[in-house]
Parts: structure tokens; sequence; C-alpha cells
């Protein structure tokens, strides 16, 4: 995986992984299956959006919601995340032409009408309430922490996977490891 390809993925994790968990640690109960907001369509003689009658509302709820937790936060952190793997001689000048590289007015813009477009409502308010609290928005804050702690062992497979299949190993047809002897009594 190239660094321009990981640096990224980094980037949108940052923005697509909202770090959604309960801060208390209750167990999380698998999310039911949704169907995304009804999202704007195209009108073929005006060539506008055709807005469902929600939208606007969604709208605002989507710009409340970046108002808590706005996309440039996120990409900064995402930016100091990436710069801590570039050496310290480096660091200052990767994170300025990093945070150049990224028209952020414009980002935050895409970030607010495509949260509108996917989600409901009910969801959109629900992320409001949730990032709302304090033990939320700290969640969010270190989940590119965690990101970055898992990532690597994430490229590893990544790696091993693309080398299997440039040469041609079939992990299925690989004999698994034998288990580990059990410990003395």
């Amino acid at each position: 995986m190239s660094k321009h390809t990981i640096i990224a993925t980094l980037l949108v994790s940052a923005l697509a992984i909202p770090g959604f968990a309960y801060a208390q640690g209750a167990p999380v109960a698998p999310a039911p299956a949704v169907a995304a907001a009804p999202a704007p369509t195209t009108n073929a003689t005006t060539a506008t959006p055709a807005v469902s009658a929600d939208y606007e509302q969604r709208l605002a709820l989507s710009r409340k919601m970046h108002e808590i937790r706005p996309t440039s936060r996120q990409i900064e952190a995402a930016i100091d995340l990436i710069a801590e793997k570039v050496p310290l001689s480096d660091r200052a000048k990767f994170k300025a032409r990093a945070l150049a590289a990224i028209d952020q007015k414009k980002l935050e813009e895409t970030s607010v009408n495509a949260m509108a477009e996917v989600f409901t409502n009910a969801e959109l308010q629900a992320m409001i309430d949730y990032y709302s609290k304090a033990e939320a928005r700290s969640i969010a804050e270190k989940m590119t922490l965690y990101q970055g702690m898992i990532q690597p062992e994430i490229t590893k497979m990544m790696d091993k996977a693309m080398l299997d299949l440039r040469t041609g190993v079939d992990p299925s047809q690989t004999p698994a490891a034998a288990p580990a002897p059990a410990a003395a009594p």
C-alpha cells in the first residue's frame, strides 16, 4: 500500500468513522437495517436537484452537527496522526503542505450536503444528541489515535493479501497452524 493511499485512507477514515460507541461501556447492539434518507434527485427539465420535503430540515440538522463536530477539526487530527510517522525535522512542513492541499471550506460544504442526503432526520438528531455529550466528543477525539494504533496491523494484513495474490498463494489451501499445547497445571 502506497504512502499516498494510507494518507487518503486515514483522512477518509477520520470523516467516515465517527466513533459511535456508548461512553459507559454498555454493549452496542447491532444497528437495525434502515434505508438512507430520500436523497435529492435531478429534475431533467431544469438540471437542478429536486429536493425531498424534509431535505431542508436535514440540511439544517447537518449544519448543526458540523458546528458540534467540524470537518476541519477531524482533518487536522488525522493530519497530526499521519505526521507522527514523518521525521521530526520534516513534520511541520508536512503538516503545512497537507493542510494547504485541502480546501477545508469546500470539504465542509461537501460533508454537510452529503450528511443531509444520506441520513434521516432521526439519525441526524441522534448524532447531534450523542456528540453534544462530553464523553462522545472525547471518544471522537480519541478515534484517530485508535485508528492509528490498528492501521499498522490492517496494513500488514492487506500487504500479505496482495503478496498472496501476486504469488498465487491461496490462504484457504494453507494448512492451519497447530494449536499451542495446554499449559501444565
